[in-house]
């Protein structure tokens, strides 16, 4: 029966973290539908993009409150579950970001996927990958402390980093692959 409980608690960390505050802040505000601005996601910034200031502190205020109030609920329900008090937040986060209220659909009316409040650029809109330059400050296995010894070995890993579009933050959005 716990184990009922724990789940349910879970789902409905996940529902709560589905509520798109910034489409409902921006509709209120300006009349807006914050999908048709900027990166179409539902977050603060792009609360504060279509609407302004307020609504952009109000978005990421209440999308805060979501997780802490999952959280909350886990811990009042059932005061000894740790790993729900965990699940229960993270499971808002997902909804944040993969809302069950947002779904999408192509030209077809075929589901396509469920949209939501943060992740950077869309993925139907996010620009092809390319090999980051090389800069002073990235470090591969020649520079110095870098490398590992285990039993006698030297190991050199093998890193490189993989960049969107260049930009002023390009550096922010590289991610390293093995």
């Amino acid at each position: 029966m716990q184990l009922l409980i724990d789940g349910g608690l879970v789902l409905l960390g996940y529902l709560l973290g589905s509520i798109p505050f910034g489409l409902l802040v921006v509709k209120l505000k300006t009349g807006k539908d914050i999908r048709t601005v900027e990166s179409g996601r539902t977050g603060g910034t792009n609360a504060f993009r279509a609407a302004g200031f307020g609504a952009g502190l109000l978005t990421a205020l209440l999308d805060i409150f979501k997780g802490t109030l999952a959280a909350w609920i886990a811990v009042s329900v059932n005061p000894d579950g740790h790993w729900v008090h965990i699940l229960a937040p993270l499971a808002a986060i997902v909804g944040h970001n993969y809302s069950l209220y947002l779904p999408e659909f192509d030209e077809k009316g075929k589901f396509k996927r469920l949209r939501g409040g943060a992740g950077g650029v869309p993925q139907d809109r996010r620009p092809g990958l390319r090999p980051a330059p090389r800069r002073a400050w990235q470090r591969d296995a020649r520079s110095p402390g870098y490398r590992r010894q285990v039993a006698g070995v030297v190991l050199r890993p093998r890193l490189r980093a993989v960049c969107r579009e260049p930009g002023p933050f390009a550096w922010v959005e590289c991610t390293i692959r093995t």
